[in-house]
This record gives structure tokens, sequence and C-alpha cells, in this order.
């Protein structure tokens, strides 16, 4: 993402937001509330964990009954093609909202850029796999999204969510890993620790607690396999990363 410009937040309930525009990209997560957001005229539902992603110059206005809460990041060109909006979801862990509130505090601190960035990118890498998945085969996409929304599962299966589709999973297996090129335990295990790395560089959370967030209940065997992976234990590659 480049020409990173602000963020903020709504901290107490809206309800109404008139019709505007910017000259820039807005892209907008919704933490609480359900409503519609009028785009260009379009109508758009959003509830908790909606990110829409709004192109420059186009005219919004955003209607809760009830009563909204809200990130809004400005920036003045995502990796995003095209020029209408867009919209996704946050994963059932809600990472992406985790990512909004590091950034958002992150914005008032001194010094704060070499922390933005990478939060920046990582969130920018969630968009590019939402807008990638339109073109993955159905089954790949459904298996791929399971796997990202049990990222900080520890109990989740990969043979159980691949018996959900008619298809023998030695071949399912081998249709992945044609498609992602990686088999699905190393596409979760991979997701796993790109997290482990985002938290240890952007947070001060324990070791064994990034472990739990990443999945894994053994924190002698996360940092086994970070190592493997990173080329060193997670506290070390933090003080080499922070």
């Amino acid at each position: 993402m480049k020409g990173f410009i602000g963020i903020g937040m709504t901290e107490v309930f809206a309800y109404h937001s008139e019709k505007h525009s910017h000259n820039f990209w807005e892209i907008v997560y919704y933490y609480e509330g359900n409503g519609i957001d009028t785009i260009d005229g379009t109508e758009y539902k959003y509830s908790p964990g909606t990110i829409i992603c709004l192109p420059p110059m186009a005219e919004h206005e955003e209607i809760s009954p009830l009563g909204y809460k809200n990130f809004w990041l400005w920036i003045k060109k995502p990796d995003i093609n095209g020029t209408k909006p867009v919209v996704m979801q946050d994963t059932t862990n809600g990472d992406l909202l985790l990512i909004f509130k590091m950034l958002n505090h992150e914005n008032h601190g001194e010094n704060s850029f070499s922390i933005i960035s990478p939060l920046l990118e990582t969130l920018n890498g969630f968009f590019q796999r939402q807008m990638d998945s339109a073109t993955v085969n159905p089954r790949i996409n459904y298996l791929k999204n399971e796997i990202i929304d049990n990222l900080a599962n520890p109990n989740f299966s990969i043979q159980k969510a691949m018996r959900a589709t008619p298809v023998s999973s030695n071949y399912y297996r081998s249709m992945f890993k044609s498609e992602i090129k990686m088999s699905p335990k190393d596409f979760l295990q991979s997701i796993r620790i790109e997290h482990a790395k985002m938290l240890l560089e952007n947070s001060t959370k324990p070791v064994h607690e990034i472990c739990i967030l990443c999945g894994y209940t053994d924190p002698y065997y996360f940092s086994r396999i970070f190592k493997k992976r990173c080329g060193y234990p997670p506290l070390v590659w933090r003080q080499r990363h922070s």
C-alpha cells in the first residue's frame, strides 16, 4: 500500500453520515452495528467485520437505525484493481480487526512508521488474497478460507474440512497444491507463522500467548517450527526485527 494518509475510528455510535466523497481511497471496517452504505446509488449492507473499500470520488452515505461504529483508513493507492467498491469480510477470528486497532494506536505514537508499514503490508496481503479468490476453484477457495478462518483454532482438522466436499482427500490435496503451490498442511503452518511474525514485531505479547493466538498449544513445538521456517527462535526473531 502506498501513500498512507491516516486512520481514525468512530468511538460512539453514529446513525447517519451525510453523502460525501474523497479524492483518495477510504477503507472502512465496521466493528459494531448493522446498516447500509449507499455508494454511487448502490446499497451495500454492513455488519460487524464488514470491510468496504471506497475508490476516490465515490459518493457514499451511511445509515444505521440502531447505530454503528467503524474504523476508517485513508490511503492514496492500495493494491486494489478497478475503480468500483470492494466489499470483504474479516476472518472469524477477527485478525483484520486486530490490525486496524494496532494501526489506529500506532498512528498516534512517535516514530511509528516502522510499525505502520508492515501492518499495512499485512492488510494488503489479505486484500490480495480476497481479490484472487474470485479466480480460484470454488473447492480450493472453500478449503483455503476454512484454513484462514481457523488460524487460531488448535482443534481445526484439515481432513474434516476436506470431507465437506465430495472429492477424495488425495485428489483434494493434489488440486490444492497445484493451485496454491503448497499442501493444505503447509499452507496452514505458513499463515500461522506469518501471523506469529506480525504479532512478535508489532506487539509486546509474550511468546506463550502468541503461540496460543496462532493455533499452537505447545510453546516448545511452536518455537521449533518457527525456528525451522524463520531461521531464529521467536524471541531472537523479535529482537532482530524490533
